[in-house]
Protein backbone atom coordinates (compact mmCIF):
# COMPACT_ATOMS: atom_id res chain seq x y z
CA UNK A 1 0.00 0.00 0.00
CA UNK A 2 0.91 3.16 -0.91
CA UNK A 3 2.15 5.47 1.49
CA UNK A 4 -1.22 8.37 0.53
CA UNK A 5 -3.25 5.22 0.15
CA UNK A 6 -2.08 4.24 3.75
CA UNK A 7 -2.86 7.84 5.11
CA UNK A 8 -6.54 7.60 3.81
CA UNK A 9 -6.55 4.07 5.35
CA UNK A 10 -5.48 5.38 8.68
CA UNK A 11 -7.90 9.00 8.33
CA UNK A 12 -10.87 6.41 7.11
CA UNK A 13 -10.43 3.83 10.21
CA UNK A 14 -10.12 6.59 12.72
CA UNK A 15 -13.75 7.57 11.65
CA UNK A 16 -14.79 4.21 11.55
CA UNK A 17 -13.68 2.62 14.43
CA UNK A 18 -16.57 4.23 16.90
CA UNK A 19 -18.94 2.14 15.19
CA UNK A 20 -17.32 -0.58 13.80
CA UNK A 21 -15.00 -3.63 14.62
CA UNK A 22 -11.53 -4.05 12.47
CA UNK A 23 -12.84 -6.47 10.56
CA UNK A 24 -15.52 -4.76 9.45
CA UNK A 25 -13.94 -1.19 8.77
CA UNK A 26 -11.62 -3.50 6.55
CA UNK A 27 -13.90 -4.94 4.55
CA UNK A 28 -15.86 -1.97 3.95
CA UNK A 29 -12.29 -0.58 3.02
CA UNK A 30 -11.34 -3.14 0.59
CA UNK A 31 -14.86 -2.96 -1.10
CA UNK A 32 -14.43 0.49 -1.42
CA UNK A 33 -11.10 0.69 -2.76
CA UNK A 34 -11.25 -2.50 -5.21
CA UNK A 35 -15.22 -1.03 -6.66
CA UNK A 36 -14.44 2.56 -6.34
CA UNK A 37 -10.68 3.75 -5.86
CA UNK A 38 -8.94 1.32 -8.26
CA UNK A 39 -11.12 1.96 -11.40
CA UNK A 40 -10.95 5.74 -10.79
CA UNK A 41 -7.77 7.43 -11.74
CA UNK A 42 -8.72 10.89 -10.49
CA UNK A 43 -9.32 9.72 -6.96
CA UNK A 44 -5.68 7.95 -7.49
CA UNK A 45 -3.94 11.13 -8.37
CA UNK A 46 -5.71 13.24 -6.66
CA UNK A 47 -5.61 12.40 -2.26
CA UNK A 48 -7.92 15.32 -1.25
CA UNK A 49 -10.43 14.36 -4.12
CA UNK A 50 -9.85 10.74 -2.29
CA UNK A 51 -10.67 11.78 0.80
CA UNK A 52 -13.83 13.48 0.29
CA UNK A 53 -14.99 10.83 -1.44
CA UNK A 54 -14.38 8.61 1.90
CA UNK A 55 -16.11 11.18 3.66
CA UNK A 56 -18.95 10.16 1.71
CA UNK A 57 -18.67 6.90 2.53
CA UNK A 58 -17.66 7.65 6.21
CA UNK A 59 -21.24 9.57 6.43
CA UNK A 60 -22.95 6.61 4.26
CA UNK A 61 -21.59 3.52 6.70
CA UNK A 62 -22.28 5.69 9.74
CA UNK A 63 -25.73 6.00 8.68
CA UNK A 64 -26.20 2.34 7.91
CA UNK A 65 -26.46 2.31 4.12
CA UNK A 66 -25.36 -0.76 3.11
CA UNK A 67 -21.41 -0.57 0.88
CA UNK A 68 -22.98 -2.60 -1.73
CA UNK A 69 -25.70 -0.12 -2.54
CA UNK A 70 -23.30 2.85 -2.05
CA UNK A 71 -20.96 0.74 -5.29
CA UNK A 72 -23.49 0.16 -6.98
CA UNK A 73 -21.93 -3.35 -7.03
CA UNK A 74 -22.21 -7.00 -4.95
CA UNK A 75 -20.46 -10.53 -5.95
CA UNK A 76 -22.51 -13.22 -5.93
CA UNK A 77 -20.53 -16.51 -6.87
CA UNK A 78 -17.70 -15.16 -8.13
CA UNK A 79 -19.89 -13.11 -10.33
CA UNK A 80 -19.81 -9.40 -10.05
CA UNK A 81 -23.64 -8.22 -10.04
CA UNK A 82 -25.11 -3.99 -10.65
CA UNK A 83 -26.75 -3.60 -7.35
CA UNK A 84 -29.32 -0.95 -5.97
CA UNK A 85 -32.12 -0.42 -4.10
CA UNK A 86 -34.58 -1.98 -6.34
CA UNK A 87 -33.47 -5.21 -5.23
CA UNK A 88 -32.27 -7.05 -2.27
CA UNK A 89 -27.92 -7.54 -1.57
CA UNK A 90 -27.82 -11.23 -2.25
CA UNK A 91 -26.68 -13.13 0.90
CA UNK A 92 -23.91 -16.00 1.32
CA UNK A 93 -27.43 -18.32 2.48
CA UNK A 94 -28.79 -17.80 -1.03
CA UNK A 95 -24.96 -18.40 -2.26
CA UNK A 96 -25.38 -21.52 -0.36
CA UNK A 97 -29.23 -22.32 -1.76
CA UNK A 98 -27.87 -22.21 -5.30
CA UNK A 99 -24.57 -24.30 -4.56
CA UNK A 100 -26.56 -26.75 -3.19
CA UNK A 101 -28.95 -26.76 -5.98
CA UNK A 102 -26.81 -26.75 -8.57
CA UNK A 103 -24.91 -30.19 -7.10
CA UNK A 104 -28.97 -31.98 -7.19
CA UNK A 105 -29.64 -30.34 -10.23
CA UNK A 106 -26.46 -32.34 -12.01
CA UNK A 107 -26.76 -35.33 -10.30
CA UNK A 108 -30.53 -35.32 -11.24
CA UNK A 109 -30.70 -34.44 -15.03
CA UNK A 110 -27.32 -34.29 -15.81
CA UNK A 111 -24.91 -31.07 -16.83
CA UNK A 112 -26.50 -31.02 -20.83
CA UNK A 113 -30.17 -31.42 -20.29
CA UNK A 114 -32.34 -29.12 -21.63
CA UNK A 115 -34.02 -28.22 -18.70
CA UNK A 116 -36.94 -25.36 -18.03
CA UNK A 117 -35.89 -23.36 -14.42
CA UNK A 118 -37.67 -20.75 -13.26
CA UNK A 119 -36.70 -18.38 -9.93
CA UNK A 120 -39.23 -17.28 -7.95
CA UNK A 121 -38.70 -13.89 -6.56
CA UNK A 122 -35.44 -12.76 -8.84
CA UNK A 123 -34.50 -9.90 -7.49
CA UNK A 124 -31.00 -8.95 -9.07
CA UNK A 125 -31.21 -11.82 -11.14
CA UNK A 126 -28.50 -13.86 -8.79
CA UNK A 127 -30.50 -17.08 -8.77
CA UNK A 128 -31.14 -17.09 -12.38
CA UNK A 129 -27.65 -15.94 -13.64
CA UNK A 130 -25.81 -18.47 -11.75
CA UNK A 131 -28.26 -21.31 -12.94
CA UNK A 132 -27.98 -20.28 -16.10
CA UNK A 133 -23.97 -20.21 -16.36
CA UNK A 134 -23.82 -23.68 -14.59
CA UNK A 135 -26.22 -24.98 -16.82
CA UNK A 136 -26.20 -23.17 -20.55
CA UNK A 137 -28.58 -25.24 -22.21
CA UNK A 138 -31.18 -24.42 -19.70
CA UNK A 139 -34.00 -22.02 -20.73
CA UNK A 140 -34.01 -20.11 -17.56
CA UNK A 141 -36.63 -17.73 -16.21
CA UNK A 142 -36.85 -14.98 -13.94
CA UNK A 143 -40.00 -14.13 -12.26
CA UNK A 144 -40.75 -11.16 -9.83
CA UNK A 145 -43.38 -9.04 -9.18
CA UNK A 146 -41.60 -5.73 -9.05
CA UNK A 147 -41.01 -4.22 -12.71
CA UNK A 148 -38.08 -2.41 -10.80
CA UNK A 149 -36.47 -5.56 -9.72
CA UNK A 150 -36.67 -7.40 -12.80
CA UNK A 151 -35.19 -4.29 -14.87
CA UNK A 152 -32.10 -5.19 -12.92
CA UNK A 153 -32.23 -8.46 -13.31
CA UNK A 154 -32.33 -7.65 -16.82
CA UNK A 155 -29.20 -5.39 -16.72
CA UNK A 156 -27.35 -7.95 -14.95
CA UNK A 157 -27.81 -10.57 -17.67
CA UNK A 158 -26.96 -7.84 -20.40
CA UNK A 159 -23.66 -7.13 -18.17
CA UNK A 160 -22.67 -11.34 -18.11
CA UNK A 161 -23.85 -11.67 -21.71
CA UNK A 162 -26.26 -14.88 -20.27
CA UNK A 163 -30.23 -15.27 -22.28
CA UNK A 164 -32.76 -15.61 -19.24
CA UNK A 165 -36.09 -14.42 -19.59
CA UNK A 166 -37.70 -12.34 -17.27
CA UNK A 167 -41.72 -12.37 -16.14
CA UNK A 168 -43.69 -9.98 -14.62
CA UNK A 169 -46.13 -11.74 -12.67
CA UNK A 170 -47.07 -12.93 -8.93
CA UNK A 171 -46.51 -15.99 -7.75
CA UNK A 172 -49.52 -16.33 -5.79
CA UNK A 173 -52.54 -15.46 -8.77
CA UNK A 174 -50.16 -15.99 -11.87
CA UNK A 175 -51.59 -14.55 -15.02
CA UNK A 176 -49.13 -14.63 -17.74
CA UNK A 177 -49.61 -16.69 -20.62
CA UNK A 178 -45.78 -18.30 -19.76
CA UNK A 179 -46.39 -18.72 -15.39
CA UNK A 180 -49.97 -20.71 -16.20
CA UNK A 181 -48.74 -23.01 -18.85
CA UNK A 182 -45.30 -23.71 -18.89
CA UNK A 183 -44.21 -27.49 -17.23
CA UNK A 184 -40.93 -26.49 -15.21
CA UNK A 185 -38.48 -29.29 -14.46
CA UNK A 186 -36.71 -27.03 -12.04
CA UNK A 187 -38.61 -24.44 -9.29
CA UNK A 188 -36.24 -22.32 -6.88
CA UNK A 189 -36.71 -19.34 -4.62
CA UNK A 190 -35.88 -17.38 -1.95
CA UNK A 191 -38.92 -15.84 -1.01
CA UNK A 192 -39.81 -12.73 1.63
CA UNK A 193 -40.03 -14.82 4.30
CA UNK A 194 -39.28 -11.81 7.02
CA UNK A 195 -42.33 -11.04 9.75
CA UNK A 196 -42.80 -7.64 10.85
CA UNK A 197 -42.50 -9.03 14.32
CA UNK A 198 -38.95 -10.23 13.54
CA UNK A 199 -37.58 -6.47 12.96
CA UNK A 200 -35.94 -6.29 16.28
CA UNK A 201 -33.60 -8.99 15.15
CA UNK A 202 -32.86 -7.09 11.96
CA UNK A 203 -29.62 -5.05 10.97
CA UNK A 204 -30.71 -1.24 10.51
CA UNK A 205 -29.45 -1.18 7.05
CA UNK A 206 -31.61 -3.83 5.76
CA UNK A 207 -34.43 -2.40 7.54
CA UNK A 208 -33.76 1.19 6.88
CA UNK A 209 -32.50 0.44 2.95
CA UNK A 210 -33.70 -2.68 1.16
CA UNK A 211 -37.14 -2.89 -0.54
CA UNK A 212 -39.80 -3.78 2.55
CA UNK A 213 -42.00 -6.11 -0.28
CA UNK A 214 -38.77 -8.44 -0.79
CA UNK A 215 -38.41 -8.98 2.67
CA UNK A 216 -41.43 -8.73 4.29
CA UNK A 217 -44.22 -11.04 4.89
CA UNK A 218 -47.33 -9.22 5.14
CA UNK A 219 -49.28 -10.60 8.02
CA UNK A 220 -48.63 -13.33 10.46
CA UNK A 221 -48.23 -16.15 8.29
CA UNK A 222 -44.34 -17.02 7.48
CA UNK A 223 -46.17 -19.68 5.36
CA UNK A 224 -47.60 -17.56 2.84
CA UNK A 225 -45.50 -17.10 -0.09
CA UNK A 226 -44.51 -21.26 0.21
CA UNK A 227 -47.79 -22.26 0.24
CA UNK A 228 -48.16 -19.96 -2.92
CA UNK A 229 -45.14 -22.04 -4.37
CA UNK A 230 -46.49 -25.30 -3.60
CA UNK A 231 -50.30 -24.56 -4.80
CA UNK A 232 -48.23 -23.88 -8.44
CA UNK A 233 -45.82 -26.08 -7.83
CA UNK A 234 -48.37 -29.17 -7.88
CA UNK A 235 -49.35 -28.20 -10.99
CA UNK A 236 -46.90 -26.64 -12.96
CA UNK A 237 -43.51 -29.38 -11.83
CA UNK A 238 -42.68 -31.90 -13.32
CA UNK A 239 -43.59 -35.09 -12.21
CA UNK A 240 -39.94 -35.71 -12.16
CA UNK A 241 -39.06 -32.17 -11.16
CA UNK A 242 -37.07 -30.54 -8.25
CA UNK A 243 -38.23 -28.02 -5.81
CA UNK A 244 -35.39 -25.97 -3.69
CA UNK A 245 -36.82 -23.28 -1.10
CA UNK A 246 -34.75 -20.94 1.24
CA UNK A 247 -36.34 -20.17 4.65
CA UNK A 248 -36.38 -18.43 7.24
CA UNK A 249 -34.09 -20.57 10.34
CA UNK A 250 -36.79 -19.71 12.72
CA UNK A 251 -40.27 -21.51 10.41
CA UNK A 252 -37.78 -24.14 8.27
CA UNK A 253 -39.41 -26.34 10.67
CA UNK A 254 -43.12 -25.25 9.74
CA UNK A 255 -42.56 -25.25 5.71
CA UNK A 256 -40.99 -28.62 5.81
CA UNK A 257 -43.76 -30.16 7.63
CA UNK A 258 -46.27 -28.13 5.25
CA UNK A 259 -44.86 -29.65 2.60
CA UNK A 260 -44.33 -32.91 3.72
CA UNK A 261 -48.14 -33.09 4.83
CA UNK A 262 -49.01 -32.43 0.84
CA UNK A 263 -47.22 -35.64 0.12
CA UNK A 264 -43.61 -33.88 -0.99
CA UNK A 265 -40.77 -35.98 0.06
CA UNK A 266 -38.54 -33.45 1.89
CA UNK A 267 -34.97 -32.68 2.75
CA UNK A 268 -33.59 -29.88 4.98
CA UNK A 269 -30.45 -29.17 5.10
CA UNK A 270 -28.75 -26.32 7.52
CA UNK A 271 -26.67 -23.73 6.16
CA UNK A 272 -22.51 -23.16 7.08
CA UNK A 273 -23.57 -20.94 10.58
CA UNK A 274 -25.59 -24.82 11.27
CA UNK A 275 -28.94 -22.98 11.39
CA UNK A 276 -31.68 -25.16 8.97
CA UNK A 277 -32.00 -22.64 5.58
CA UNK A 278 -32.58 -24.93 2.88
CA UNK A 279 -35.78 -27.08 1.70
CA UNK A 280 -34.93 -29.46 -0.84
CA UNK A 281 -38.66 -30.88 -2.18
CA UNK A 282 -39.68 -33.75 -4.53
CA UNK A 283 -42.86 -34.88 -5.71
CA UNK A 284 -44.40 -38.55 -4.64
CA UNK A 285 -46.98 -38.67 -7.87
CA UNK A 286 -49.76 -40.89 -7.17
Amino acid sequence: MSSKLQELYQYFYKHMKAKYSPQEIEYIWRVWKEDVFDSNEELQQNPQQAQIHLDDLIQAMLSDYPIEYYTGYTYFLGMKLKIDERALIPRPETEELVDYARRQIARHFGKDHPLCILDIGTGSGCIALALKTAFPNASVYALDIDEAALSLAEENASLHGLDIRCIADDICAPSTKTLRLMQWDVLISNPPYVLPSEIPKMSSSAVCYEPPRALFVHGDNPLHFYQCIEHYAQRQLQPNGLLFLECSAFHADKIRVYFTERNWTTELIDDISGKPRILFCQKNNV
